[in-house]
């Protein structure tokens, strides 16, 4: 899904996992050059990732599994978080 289309079609989103992603990478000192070699990519493909909103579930899990980290779990959090607060997004 193009960004600019999932960010006017869920604007309520409260979880971007590109910045998370970014900042999951800074904290644990990997580059976008280390990542952009394991997904067989430029890096400016990953600068691209640090933006979006959403990312598919065979990259996040791509991702993931060369940043030993479980994104879904996150994205999961995120969702808990709202439903017990009792909020909701429009789908």
């Amino acid at each position: 899904m193009n960004d600019s289309v999932a960010d006017k079609e869920h604007p309520e989103a409260p979880f971007h996992v590109g910045r998370h992603i970014k900042h999951y990478m800074e904290a644990n000192n990997y580059s976008a050059a280390w990542l952009a070699s394991r997904l067989f990519c430029d890096r400016t493909n990953v600068y691209k990732i640090y933006s979006r909103r959403g990312v598919d579930s065979e990259m996040l899990f791509r991702i993931s599994f060369f940043l030993r980290h479980d994104f879904f779990a996150d994205y999961s959090h995120a969702f808990m978080r709202i439903k017990s607060r009792g909020g909701g997004m429009s789908v």
